[in-house]
């Protein structure tokens, strides 16, 4: 399940909340009088292992990954819409088109928050008063926490970070999703998500770009509470290999008759 992307990065996201959450309640338990050692392990540890629990647990429920995991199943025993095989050339050249679109430096803000939260750490050190310094070391640690979060979600919702380390591999595209092996599984229909455009352009080399309009739902909290959705366009392009440009064809034809 964890080839999902979507799951991987609720999961990532789950995890490092929990140790962001454990190290606050380690360095604001620190300070306090009367606080025991196990009683510190249990705040820092305890509670936002439960947390982490009842969110997997949720994301169980919402998400559902055992579907696109029997996606993937069927698409490896060949019952995908297309299976593209890339040699190392293509390869190389299909990591490049799928990262094209979403080009920039998304690592900045976590970068900037991991070295901020760094600095306040090692100057929350200097400090001789205890508590000026615990409240220091517990701004700086909740920092790094959630820089270290922010990294792990953009390296984990990126396919083509696990592929760029392959010299070649495969894409296989179905109804429900796209699944680069290696690289990970992407969502097309399903869990808020759904197609709102194909298109192939021409090359060389060809490109089939998708693009997914994901709806995520809430309700308010306040004196008035009601519900709204917040809507967002995710792209994904898959680079066709020389001589599949007829199969790139009917593959969007079959979307646009089938799926959209």
């Amino acid at each position: 399940m964890l080839e999902i992307i979507a799951f991987r990065i609720i999961l990532l996201v789950a995890l490092g909340v929990s140790v962001v959450l454990g190290l606050v309640a380690w360095f604001a338990t620190s300070g306090s009088e009367g606080t025991s050692g196990p009683t510190r392990l249990v705040m820092a540890i305890g509670v936002p292992g439960v947390g982490v629990l009842l969110a997997l647990l949720l994301t169980l429920l919402v998400v559902k990954p055992w579907y696109y995991a029997r996606d993937i199943a069927d698409m490896l025993a060949g019952k995908a819409w297309v299976h593209w095989r890339y040699d190392e050339a293509e390869w190389r050249a299909g990591n490049r088109v799928e990262g094209r679109r979403n080009r920039g430096n998304p690592y900045i803000a976590g970068v900037f928050v991991l070295l901020l939260g760094a600095t306040v750490l090692l100057c929350g050190l200097g400090l001789d008063d205890p508590q000026a310094r615990n409240e220091m070391m517990l701004v700086g640690a909740a920092s790094v926490g959630v820089a270290v979060v922010i990294l792990l979600v953009i390296l984990s919702m990126r396919a083509h970070t696990r592929a760029c380390r392959s010299p070649a591999g495969d894409v296989y595209i179905s109804p429900l999703g796209i699944y680069r092996r290696p690289g990970g599984y992407t969502i097309l229909h399903g869990y808020g998500t759904r197609v709102r455009g194909i298109e192939l352009v021409d090359g060389p080399p060809a490109v089939v770009q998708f693009d997914v309009r994901v709806q995520q739902r809430g309700l308010t909290d306040g004196p008035l509470v009601h519900r709204y959705t917040i809507q967002r366009e995710q792209a994904t392009d898959v680079l066709v290999p020389a001589g599949r440009e007829d199969e790139a064809r009917k593959l969007v034809e079959r979307f646009r008759d089938e799926i959209l």
